[in-house]
């Protein structure tokens, strides 16, 4: 394995056996999470479109790089909260390493109404957004304007998954940058351990929805020992079609294949029969869904192992949410089993 994660972590994770809460007693005194992403050549993120993979050399490039420029230009630095409005795809993945490495990252659902969406900004007290021209863009220059928060619309790169480009002037009324001139975040720099690089929203089911902050260093211990816990290796690729704006999501699907130093195919959105093709096209070992998904991918595979012979390369499968069916784990199983 290779081990440019905090040069020792996970190997002394994987030698020891260590887990949960006693992973920090390995973690380096004063580390940021740049040294958590390779400088390898190998592909971190992948799209079912016909653009180029995107390797975790230019993706660490474009995290501490071009990133970095962007978020100085705007003024946001650590501490500063930057809400995320993307569709699914590797755009929002890598948009979320970016915040998650810079700032404090807020993720939204697509699927929210605009009065959702104005009371979530609202409540979280977001300096920014980051959202794509053309997904509920006008719903949120008027909210933009209304809460006074910088509006980045981002265009994706129409020959690498992944990256994106973004104007020098932001949107709405808060917008006051001139000319590309850059204004001077109040604390510039890399996330630490200690700093806060990611606020979820609980479900609401009491009532009211309450805001859950992590900090870095809680953060690289869950994701460390999933890494641990699974066995990842750089030749482990997944396939994912779940929603990222909830922990279980971005833990697995974004955080655990780049840290680990595999790679994910981003799906769009979920459809069974393509979610199974990406599997066998791109060789994946894993994939996590929740129990509706999985019944769905098993009808796919099925048909695709009597229809056309296909074999799978999938090693493990995570389920979330709600208790997998013995009978539909088993049936799992032996589609998937090698």
């Amino acid at each position: 394995m290779e081990s440019f994660v905090g040069k020792v972590v996970l190997e002394e994770a994987f030698r020891t056996g260590l887990r949960g809460a006693q992973v920090k007693s390995i973690l380096p005194k004063c580390y940021d999470l740049l040294p958590f992403f390779s400088e390898g050549s190998a592909h971190a993120f992948l799209a079912s479109d016909l653009r180029h993979p995107l390797s975790h050399a230019a993706l660490t490039t474009f995290l501490r790089d071009t990133f970095h420029s962007l978020k100085t230009r705007l003024g946001l630095g650590r501490g500063d909260r930057v809400a995320i409005l993307l569709p699914n795809g590797a755009e929002l993945s890598v948009t979320l390493l970016a915040c998650i490495l810079h700032c404090t990252c807020v993720p939204l659902s697509t699927s929210s109404s605009a009065h959702e969406i104005r009371a979530a900004l609202a409540t979280t007290q977001v300096q920014a957004i980051i959202a794509q021209k053309d997904v509920r863009i006008e719903d949120l220059r008027t909210i933009s304007n209304e809460l006074a928060i910088l509006l980045v619309e981002i265009t994706p790169d129409e020959r690498t998954v992944g990256l994106f480009t973004a104007p020098a002037q932001p949107a709405g009324a808060f917008a006051t940058i001139e000319g590309g001139e850059s204004l001077a975040p109040k604390r510039p720099g890399l996330n630490g351990p200690e700093d806060v690089a990611l606020i979820l929203s609980t479900s609401g089911t009491t009532g009211h929805k309450k805001l859950v902050p992590l900090v870095v260093e809680d953060m690289v211990v869950g994701v460390v020992s999933i890494i641990a816990a699974w066995g990842m290796t750089t030749r482990d690729r997944g396939c994912h079609a779940m929603p990222l704006h909830h922990v279980g999501g971005i833990f697995r699907n974004v955080l655990v294949p780049v840290w680990s130093g595999g790679s994910m195919v981003c799906m769009p959105y979920f459809e069974a029969a393509g979610f199974c093709n990406a599997i066998i096209t791109n060789e994946c070992t894993w994939y996590y869904a929740v129990p509706l998904m999985h019944k769905h991918i098993l009808q796919a595979a099925q048909d695709l192992r009597i229809s056309r012979k296909q074999e799978f390369t999938i090693r493990f499968i995570v389920n979330s949410a709600e208790t997998l069916l013995p009978s539909t784990a088993e049936a799992l199983r032996a589609v998937f089993n090698k």
